[in-house]
């Protein structure tokens, strides 16, 4: 077992259910930095506005907070996806601007923003862990 493993089951033995929800946390934005990473994105239909696209190999964990993080934006009109069948990670999604802004670089802006939430969790939890 590594040394940050050892240190970290020893927090979780000493705090309890605090750490067990710190870590299930750490896992869920892990896997969020992972997925932006490795997305593969299929393009189905791209106008000036609006881009509908499908993601392959993702689930409601990745698409929830990529959705959730375009909301922010207020050039955003519809952000929002379908899961075709629950059986097959494949899901469809849609993002539509008000015309101020491509929708392209919204999901690029939205990618990034959470990248760096995940980044700031990741620091904060290994600062708070030691």
């Amino acid at each position: 077992m590594g040394r940050y493993k050892k240190k970290f089951y020893f927090l979780l033995m000493r705090h309890g259910n605090y750490c067990q929800k710190a870590y299930h946390f750490r896992k869920v934005f892990k896997h969020l930095i992972d997925s932006l990473s490795k997305m593969e994105l299929e393009i189905k239909e791209e106008k000036n506005n609006k881009l509908v696209f499908q993601l392959k190999g993702e689930n409601h964990t990745m698409c929830n907070a990529l959705k959730k993080e375009l909301w922010q934006d207020p050039n955003i009109k519809v952000a929002g996806y379908d899961v075709t069948h629950p059986l097959i990670d494949e899901i469809k999604f849609i993002v539509e601007t008000n015309g101020k802004e491509n929708p392209k670089k919204a999901l690029n802006d939205a990618v990034k923003r959470l990248k760096k939430q995940g980044e700031d969790f990741k620091s904060a939890f290994a600062k708070a862990a030691k």
